[in-house]
């Protein structure tokens, strides 16, 4: 009723009155700036994750962070803290370039549905419609899942593809493809942890080595070795998201560098997010750390200013010298994050991703009001796809929906990333950058750092030391307090009218 709403703008008043004192959020380009309040957040909350940022910087975990809370087209929250150089002593600002990793895969899967809803390719389209080597690809079978050593030529351990890899399944690292092994730099050793990460050891080091320089060769070479599984039978990590970004290419006669620049990252006005970050712009280039725990540190009570590790810089002593600067040490473009051992993906910054999350969570409408995609594509997006039949097929005629990694039968997946089931909030990340939406409550969070923790820091509190946490925690302490104030003006409003009926 009128009546009722006008109560709840008067709680509202009353509760962002609270925050008076509380200085006003800067804003970024395009993105208006409201209080944690009006976003339905307590700022205090919010305030303690702003100083617990610094506790972690004074233990030498976190050399600098930049931060926000998005509540669709306003930002709520902000906060720039740290070096993105110790070395050099820059600071952390919202046009720091951070290297995206895994948070470059929701970008290429909007990039897919660019094309999708222009109708030049189809989700349940076969891969190897436009990838022929996909054609007779073969596949592990499952009881030889843990043989090491399988090749194209492990006839004993294949079997033949019985349903097609589709376009569906890559984006949902249901296609068969898996991933190789991993390191933080080219300094480690570089090996495979399982059978699956051995099979692409060989692909890993042709890429390093750059004896493969393209996005169309690596995805040759990719097909020449046998799937782990059929495809839509299990969920696995992999290249998939790297293969759709072949298909742009092939589909829209561009690279994909080209493709996302034109159709994704100008029309948000991302004009600095890029796979290769020009030599003169090295200077905003976040250096890349690893924390090395100090043993003794550790077993005692945190204490701030003693710090817990050092920080060892693992992309090149000057920012020049950066995998992700220029094109001479990486030529092949990761729709995907990774590309070889330790480089690929986007290169991108708080204020650049901000806009995108902004339009993911305003159904695809930009800030300037124009769309990028339908608002139908978009809550399509939003879904779990690992319960569709379209990605998982049937089992006597019922969906046996698959579990997500890396947390069970409570996580989903869909090409934006992970989706948990209770809520359906939607999170995407890698090496410390991530980000998460709460359709909900409509708010999106935006965290981006370089320093990779390995071990447990003494200490950590969830709902205070990691942003996401943070957010839910005030989202439901200002439910809490609406509803004591609700309660509050209702035990007034009947007390008036008691004494006012026993005076009458």
């Amino acid at each position: 009723s009128p009546q009722q709403q006008q109560q709840q703008q008067q709680q509202q008043q009353e509760l962002s009155g609270a925050a008076s004192g509380l200085a006003p959020p800067c804003s970024l380009m395009g993105l208006r700036p409201c209080s944690p309040e009006e976003a339905g957040m307590d700022h205090r909350c919010l305030e303690e994750h702003r100083s617990r940022n610094r506790w972690q910087a004074s233990l030498n975990v976190l050399p600098g962070v930049a931060e926000c809370v998005l509540s669709r087209d306003r930002i709520a929250y902000l906060d720039l803290m740290g070096s993105a150089d110790v070395e050099r002593g820059v600071p952390v600002r919202e046009t720091t370039l951070f290297r995206c990793f895994s948070m470059t895969k929701p970008v290429t899967a909007v990039a897919v549905m660019k094309l999708v809803e222009a109708k030049k390719i189809s989700l349940d389209d076969p891969v190897a419609k436009y990838i022929r080597e996909f054609q007779d690809v073969k596949v592990v079978k499952s009881n030889s899942a843990e043989e090491w050593g399988i090749t194209g030529d492990s006839h004993e351990h294949l079997e033949p593809l019985q349903t097609p890899m589709t376009i569906r399944h890559l984006l949902t690292h249901t296609s068969g493809l898996s991933y190789g092994p991993d390191r933080v730099s080219k300094d480690a050793a570089l090996k495979a942890s399982s059978a699956a990460e051995g099979s692409y050891l060989t692909l890993v080091q042709d890429v390093d080595s750059g004896r493969i320089r393209t996005l169309k060769s690596f995805c040759e070479a990719l097909a020449q070795l046998p799937l782990r599984f059929q495809p839509g039978a299990q969920w696995m990590y992999s290249h998939g998201v790297d293969v759709a970004g072949r298909i742009i290419e092939i589909v829209s006669q561009r690279s994909l560098e080209a493709f996302l620049q034109e159709e994704v990252l100008q029309p948000l006005s991302m004009t600095r997010t890029t796979f290769f970050v020009p030599p003169g712009r090295a200077k905003h280039l976040a250096a890349m750390y690893l924390a090395e725990e100090h043993p003794e540190a550790l077993k005692e009570e945190p204490q701030p200013d003693k710090p817990l590790c050092s920080l060892r810089r693992v992309d090149g002593w000057k920012p020049e010298d950066s995998r992700w600067c220029g094109r001479r040490k990486q030529q092949v473009l990761a729709g995907g994050g990774i590309m070889g051992s330790c480089a690929g993906g986007l290169v991108s910054c708080l204020q650049d991703m901000a806009l995108f999350l902004s339009m993911l969570s305003s159904e695809g409408k930009m800030p300037c009001g124009r769309r990028l995609l339908k608002a139908s594509t978009i809550r399509h997006l939003l879904k779990d796809w690992l319960s569709m039949s379209s990605v998982v097929g049937h089992d006597s005629g019922r969906r046996k929906p698959l579990q997500g990694w890396p947390y069970g039968p409570t996580i989903g997946w869909n090409p934006l990333g992970h989706i948990r089931k209770k809520d359906q909030c939607l999170y995407m990340g890698g090496w410390s950058t991530s980000w998460a939406i709460y359709p909900k409550q409509r708010l999106a969070t935006l965290s981006m750092s370089q320093s990779l923790v390995y071990f447990d820091i003494p200490g950590w509190i969830a709902r205070k030391d990691e942003l996401d946490a943070a957010v839910e925690f005030a989202s439901a302490q200002h439910r809490r307090r609406l509803s004591a104030l609700g309660r509050h003006r209702a035990a007034t409003t009947t007390a008036t009218t008691t004494k006012a009926t026993s005076t009458t």
